[in-house]
This record gives C-alpha cells, sequence and structure tokens, in this order.
C-alpha cells in the first residue's frame, strides 16, 4: 500500500491525461452548476488528471460562453506537444 499523498497511477489519469488534451473548465461563480464542478474538481485531483478551470463572475449566461470561446479555441489549433 502506497503512503498517503503519494503518485499513483489510475485508469482515469492515464486516460484523462492521454486523450484530453486540453481538459479546460470555464464557470460563472454564480452558475447553478458550480457545486457539481467543485466536485468534478475534487475527482480531477484525487485522481491526478490534469485540467485547468477558469470561474469568471456571473452565472451561466451567454456573455460568459462568448468569453470561454474566446479563450478556449485557440488552445485546440496549438500545435502538437505545446
Amino acid at each position: 500500500m502506497e503512503a498517503p499523498g503519494s503518485r499513483w497511477s489510475s485508469p482515469l489519469q492515464d486516460k484523462a491525461n492521454d486523450q484530453l488534451s486540453p481538459f479546460w473548465i470555464g464557470i460563472g461563480e454564480d452558475d447553478f452548476l458550480l457545486t457539481s464542478e467543485k466536485a468534478l474538481e475534487t475527482l480531477l485531483n484525487d485522481h491526478h488528471v490534469k485540467y485547468s478551470a477558469h470561474i469568471s463572475k456571473g452565472g451561466h449566461t451567454w456573455p460568459n460562453w462568448r468569453h470561454y470561446l474566446h479563450d478556449f479555441l485557440p488552445l485546440l489549433f496549438q500545435p502538437a506537444g505545446k
């Protein structure tokens, strides 16, 4: 058994880190999904899955989505390995 806090590998970690790059989460601080997003962050952290979370002002609104798309879409078109 490994010591608490030691690095270990799980099937979720291996697949997610290999196949979900970038793993980007955007959510408003008033979003009705914020509690679920925090639970997702806990799960990802527990399994050492790499992600980037961005919490903005406001809720689940079109203006927030526009900002998220502006920030996230360029990440999809970077050369491999960046």
